[in-house]
């Protein structure tokens, strides 16, 4: 599959990620001055929280896909908000999913069924090797009728390009140590 390139309006997020909800309700607030509803909001997940020391160091960035041909609109919404970003990012490949939201238990079944089910997927056909994948991505699917989540993994030699987090990697909880 290809994830089709998009320029992104983010923010990063260091924290939790089950206390994300609060950052998401900020940034549709924030979003409300941006000129366009032709936007996905999106949150891109760098690392796995049950292998880190303190998953309130997990990182993420959190924001919306805009059509590249829109980027003005960002652009212009980064004068008053300059807490944001822009980047751009080409054609990804990926693997990925969709899956109905109706509530919060949709959200945990994503994370216990729907992400192993990837990874696996990804291991088992040799689709990600060292340094080609840089984590998750989940795009929310909630206006016009829609009630879903995609949740994706891109890999391939381009992946870097959504590496965008400042932030430092987390220290990890040593092998064979989960949580």
């Amino acid at each position: 599959t290809i994830l089709p390139s998009k320029v992104i309006l983010y923010k990063e997020y260091i924290g939790d990620y089950r206390e994300m909800n609060k950052a998401l309700k900020v940034l549709e607030t924030e979003l409300k001055e941006l000129e366009t509803t032709k936007y996905s909001e999106f949150g891109m997940f760098y690392d796995q929280p049950n292998q880190l020391e303190d998953p309130k160091q997990a990182r993420a960035i959190i924001g919306v896909m805009i059509d590249p041909r829109e980027r003005h609109i960002a652009s212009k919404f980064l004068i008053n908000h300059n807490h944001y970003r822009i980047s751009e990012y080409n054609d990804q490949t990926c693997i990925s999913a969709k899956f109905p939201y109706r509530n919060e238990l949709s959200l945990a079944w994503v994370i216990s069924k729907v992400y192993p089910a990837l990874v696996e997927y990804g291991k088992s056909n040799n689709l990600f090797k060292k340094d080609n994948t840089v984590g998750s991505l989940e795009i929310y699917h909630f206006k016009n009728g829609e009630s879903h989540i995609e949740i994706i993994f891109p890999y391939g030699e381009n992946v870097q390009s959504l590496m965008l987090t400042r932030a430092p990697k987390p220290a990890s909880l040593p092998k064979n140590q989960d949580l």
